[in-house]
């Protein structure tokens, strides 16, 4: 890259506290036109720059950033809802005085009325504005939504969990992610706790390796972000034009389901929310948050699908791509939902072209920022992409939904690279506890699982195997693959009924039983 970019990354990624580096990527951006991004690396070097000649130095290509017509880079209020134990709010006050400068934030702590010593003690720490919790429930949205009302009215505001302990950069990275795009409206980064997709547990016991890991953690990395739909509150910076078009958060319902409703909210408002694997805070806590089985059904009411079933990114999917990191590949999935599945293999592959196919067009809305999604039915629709396009094909639990999967398979393959793959997963319908049902008398369909009532069509291996070839595929690899791993062994009932199995004469593997649905990978047969 130009001007030296590509030592600046490396010479932060080996000193991440070094401000010359920071300095120098100020003037990079300044010479780019990216004036906020700019503003943010001189205010982030004149934090770690203890010489007085330089900070000047450094100051006045601050000023310089500001005063550019398009600059709108806003100062950050960290609002905290405090928890009863102060000691623990302390620490956490202190890290955001050693981790910020002074002139880029300010502090709201908010206290419940049944905690008012965190009143009596807080309120006299230096430059911090403790309020109490207007709502009556002591919710957390209610808590959040009073932090917010008293934060500065141009500021960002940055929500941060009460047991976190500000690492060196988290906030930093947070905040150029903010700046990165206009469209971007919220930023959030990962922990040791809460939910699964934001979480990353370095190899630390004490304090002291946290802040040592987080050297190597909130660096840069071009691999870093994430579009998703919804970010856990622990550790969330948002943009102060997000929350003027999206307001506050629901009340009178639980944290999880306050995070999601607040993504589909600024996802609406065509604002993206941003996962950043290079901002890393430490806590204390390492619960996820908690919630409501009721509240799957509240969000599908208010929103008129199963978001978490939409915004459910197929990990395992992920993994099956085999292209190195830097080469450049074209996806597609069909029913990809709101695109997040394409959204994390453009994360790890940063060269990736992805494409969705959608037939609801109310959940493709929300892939706005995901993938280039077509709403449609794949099975009668016009299919505009070039032919042997796609490096790699998906069908993640859709071929059971379709009234003619092999129809499809046969359309599909003239979209597919001569060594292109098809990635399917199918539901297994010898699966135990459905063989066992069958033979009770029940073949009940519900909601959601093995047999929803959506499905179709009903696979057991031999006859995906079947389809696949069928209709001109060669299969590759097929793995078992799991959602409830190792329920065979919690499962007497099950374990007896397949050992009974097996003793018939031509039956299948023992495998056969065990699998809740098969990951399969097949290429052309050329």
């Amino acid at each position: 890259m130009q001007n030296g970019y590509e030592e600046i990354i490396l010479g932060m990624q080996q000193n991440p506290l070094q401000h010359e580096w920071y300095g120098m990527l100020g003037r990079y951006y300044m010479e780019q036109g990216k004036n906020n991004l700019a503003y943010l690396c001189y205010e982030q070097a004149i934090h770690f720059c203890n010489e007085p000649k330089e900070q000047q130095v450094l100051q006045e290509g601050l000023e310089l950033a500001a005063g550019q017509p398009d600059f709108d880079v806003n100062p950050v209020s960290i609002v905290i809802l405090a928890q009863d134990d102060v000691s623990i709010l302390r620490e956490a006050l202190h890290s955001i005085q050693e981790q910020e400068s002074g002139t880029s934030y300010d502090v709201v702590v908010v206290y419940q009325p049944s905690h008012s010593q965190v009143y009596d003690w807080a309120n006299d720490f230096e430059g911090v504005k403790v309020v109490c919790c207007d709502g009556r429930k002591e919710s957390f949205a209610d808590g959040i939504n009073t932090g917010i009302k008293y934060a500065g009215i141009y500021n960002d505001v940055y929500l941060m969990s009460t047991d976190a302990i500000l690492l060196p950069n988290t906030l930093f990275w947070l905040r150029m992610c903010l700046y990165e795009r206009r469209t971007v409206g919220a930023a959030g980064g990962i922990s040791n706790a809460g939910d699964k997709r934001q979480r990353f547990e370095p190899p630390c016991q004490t304090l002291e390796e946290y802040l040592a890991a987080s050297e190597i953690i909130n660096i840069p990395d071009e691999f870093a972000h994430e579009n998703r739909l919804w970010l856990d509150a622990f550790s969330l910076l948002i943009k102060r034009s997000a929350l003027d078009r999206v307001g506050l958060l629901e009340t009178d319902q639980t944290c999880w389901y306050s995070c999601i409703d607040y993504g589909m909210k600024l996802a609406g408002a065509g604002c993206e929310a941003v996962m950043c694997y290079n901002s890393f805070i430490w806590r204390r806590s390492t619960e996820s948050i908690p919630y409501d089985p009721d509240d799957f059904g509240r969000l599908e009411d208010r929103w008129g699908f199963s978001v978490p079933y939409y915004f459910a990114s197929r990990l395992d999917i992920v993994e099956k791509i085999h292209h190195e990191q830097q080469e450049e590949i074209w996806v597609l999935e069909v029913g990809c939902g709101c695109g997040t599945t394409l959204s994390a293999i453009r994360c790890q592959y940063p060269n990736a072209h992805v494409y969705g196919i959608e037939l609801m067009e109310h959940v493709a809305a929300y892939g706005k920022f995901m993938a280039d999604i077509l709403v449609g039915d794949i099975e009668t629709m016009e299919i505009p992409y070039e032919k042997k396009m796609f490096d790699y094909i998906i069908f993640a639990d859709v071929l059971e939904h379709l009234r003619r999967p092999e129809q499809v398979l046969e359309r599909m393959k003239h979209f597919l690279k001569p060594d292109g793959t098809i990635l399917a997963s199918i539901p297994n319908l010898m699966n135990i506890e459905i063989i066992i049902n069958l033979l009770k008398g029940n073949f009940t369909y519900r909601d959601a699982g093995l047999l929803d009532r959506t499905h179709i069509h009903l696979f057991t291996l031999r006859e995906i195997q079947r389809m696949l070839q069928d209709t001109g595929y060669v299969v590759k690899t097929v793995k078992k693959n799991d959602h409830r791993e190792g329920f065979l062994e919690n499962s007497p009932e099950n374990r007896r009924m397949i050992e009974a199995l097996l003793q018939i004469e031509g039956i299948a593997d023992w495998k056969e039983f065990d699998a809740y649905q098969y990951l399969v990978e097949a290429g052309v047969n050329i």
